[in-house]
C-alpha cells in the first residue's frame, strides 16, 4: 500500500489496507493510522472517524492521542 500511496493512488492503497487482517497491536495501530490519513484525504469521513475511535482504544502515547482530537 505504501507504493500506491507514493504513486498517489489513494483509493487502491485504502482498499488494500482495509483487507489487512492484523492481530498484532502494533500492526493494527499502523494500519489504522494509515487508513485515517487516507480516508481523510479521500473524504471518507465515516471511515476516518472509525479509525480514530479504534486508535483511541489502543494504548497510544499522549502525543498520538492528542493528534486524533
Amino acid at each position: 500500500s505504501n507504493v500506491y500511496m507514493q504513486q498517489n493512488d489513494l483509493e487502491r492503497a485504502f482498499n488494500i489496507l482495509e483487507q489487512v487482517q492484523a492481530r498484532d497491536q502494533d500492526v493494527i495501530r499502523q494500519r489504522e493510522l494509515m487508513i485515517l490519513n487516507i480516508a481523510e484525504r479521500l473524504g471518507k469521513t465515516d471511515r476516518a472517524q472509525q479509525a480514530a475511535e479504534r486508535l483511541f482504544g489502543l494504548r497510544l502515547d499522549a502525543a498520538q492521542q492528542m493528534s486524533l482530537m
